[in-house]
C-alpha cells in the first residue's frame, strides 16, 4: 500500500497533467481565431487558460462574455470585451470557445458547473464555429448526472414538483435572477431528457449540449489540395486495380506452376516471370487512364482548387473574352496528352518486345478464308 506521501504526489502529478492539458488545448483553440472576428468566452478554468492564450496574440478582435467573472478577466488581459445584451449588440459571433464538464463519444456535452450555461448556450448558438476544449478527464463514456439547469423563480416550487430529481444548488443566483439546480435523476438519453426539460414551464435553461452546437471546419482537416489528391486518386485507384489485375491474369497459370518447379520463391516468380509479361497488357490502359485523369483534373475547379481551368475561368470572368480563352485551355489540355500519348508509345514498345506482332488484316482475312464453306 503506497505511503500518504507518495499518494498525495500522485495527485499532484495527476492534477499537474490536467491542468497542462487545459492549457495546451486553449493555446490550440486560441489559434483558431482570425484577426478582425467576433469571439464568444466561455467561463470556467479551461475558458480562463484560453483568455490568457487569446490575449497573448493581440489581435484586434471583438469579444462577448459569458459571466461576470470572465469578463473580468478577460478585460485584465487587455481583450475588448462587449455587452451582448440588447437590440444593438453583435447579432452573431464567429467563433465560440468554452470547456465542459462531461464529453460523450456521441458528440453530446454537458456544461454549466459553473452556472452560466444558459448564456453559454446562446453564446454558442450565435457562433458560427463552436470550440469546445476539455482535458482527458472530462471525457465519458455515457453522459451522466447531475446536469445543471436554471429555473425561474417565479412558481419555484410548482416546477421542482413537476420535474421530480431536481436538487437546488447552494449557489449564488445567475446575473439574470435564475436559480440554479442540478438534474439527478436517470440520464438514459441525452436527447430524451433535453426535450423534456425544455417542454417544462419555469426551465429556463439547461446544460445538455447537443451534437449540432459543435462544429470543426472541414478545411482544417482535409485542405483543397488533399481533397482533390483524394479524390482523383480514389476515382483512380478502382481502375487501375482491375486494370492490373487483369493483366496479371493474363499471364498462363502454367508458367507459374512451372517457375514453383525450379524453386522460385512467390517473390521471384512475381518478380522475374510474372509481371514482365503483364507489363505489356497493364501499360496501355495505364497510359490511357493517365491521360484521361489529365484531363478529368478540370473537375477541382467545382471547389475552387487553383488549376488550368479555374485560372482561364477567372481571367475570362474579368476581361469576358471567354471563347478565346477556353480555346487556349484545350491547346494546353492538347499539348500536355500529346506528349504523354508519346511517351505511352516509347514505353509500350519497350515492354512489347520479343512478342510477334504483324498486320491484323490478312491474319483475320486468312481466318475467315479457313472457316468460309468451300
Amino acid at each position: 500500500m503506497p505511503a500518504r506521501g507518495e499518494r498525495a504526489l500522485g495527485l499532484r502529478r495527476v492534477s499537474t497533467d490536467v491542468e497542462r492539458e487545459k492549457r495546451l488545448a486553449a493555446e490550440a483553440a486560441a489559434e483558431l481565431v482570425e484577426d478582425g472576428t467576433s469571439v464568444g468566452l466561455g467561463t470556467g478554468s479551461t475558458a480562463a487558460y484560453f483568455v490568457t492564450a487569446l490575449a497573448k496574440r493581440r489581435l484586434d478582435i471583438r469579444c462577448v462574455a459569458t459571466s461576470l467573472a470572465t469578463e473580468e478577466a478577460a478585460r485584465a488581459s487587455g481583450l475588448r470585451v462587449e455587452s451582448f445584451a440588447g437590440p444593438d449588440a453583435l447579432p452573431a459571433l464567429d467563433i465560440a470557445v468554452d470547456g465542459a464538464d462531461q464529453v460523450a463519444p456521441d458528440r453530446w456535452l454537458v456544461k454549466g458547473g459553473g452556472g452560466a450555461h444558459t448564456r453559454e448556450k446562446i453564446v454558442a448558438q450565435a457562433a458560427g464555429q463552436f470550440v469546445a476544449i476539455v482535458s482527458s478527464d472530462k471525457l465519458v463514456d455515457t453522459i451522466g448526472t447531475p446536469i445543471p439547469l436554471e429555473l425561474l423563480d417565479y412558481g419555484l416550487a410548482a416546477t421542482l414538483e413537476r420535474l421530480g430529481h431536481v436538487e437546488i444548488r447552494d449557489a449564488t443566483r445567475t446575473p439574470d435572477g435564475g436559480v440554479i439546480a442540478d438534474w439527478v435523476g436517470p440520464v438514459e438519453s441525452p436527447a430524451d431528457l433535453s426535450r423534456k426539460l425544455e417542454a417544462t414551464p419555469g426551465v429556463v435553461e439547461h446544460g445538455l449540449f447537443g451534437p449540432e452546437l459543435v462544429s470543426f471546419d472541414t478545411n482544417q482537416v482535409i485542405n483543397q489540395f488533399a481533397a482533390c489528391l483524394l479524390g482523383l486518386g480514389l476515382n483512380e485507384a478502382a481502375y487501375m486495380a482491375e486494370i492490373v489485375r487483369g493483366g496479371i491474369s493474363s499471364v498462363d497459370h502454367g508458367q507459374t506452376e512451372a517457375a514453383g518447379a525450379l524453386g522460385m520463391s512467390r517473390a521471384q516468380t512475381l518478380r522475374r516471370i510474372v509481371l514482365p509479361q503483364a507489363m505489356r497488357v497493364i501499360i496501355p490502359p495505364t497510359g490511357n487512364e493517365t491521360i484521361s485523369m489529365l484531363k478529368t483534373s478540370s473537375l477541382v475547379v467545382v471547389i475552387g482548387y487553383f488549376e488550368l481551368l479555374t485560372s482561364v475561368q477567372r481571367i475570362y470572368s474579368v476581361n469576358f473574352q471567354t471563347i478565346p480563352l477556353l480555346i487556349v485551355a484545350a491547346l494546353w489540355y492538347l499539348a500536355l496528352t500529346s506528349v504523354l500519348s508519346v511517351g505511352q508509345g516509347f514505353v509500350e514498345r519497350r515492354y512489347g518486345r520479343g512478342v510477334a506482332s504483324g498486320p491484323a488484316g490478312p491474319a483475320l482475312f486468312g481466318f475467315l478464308r479457313k472457316a468460309a464453306p468451300a
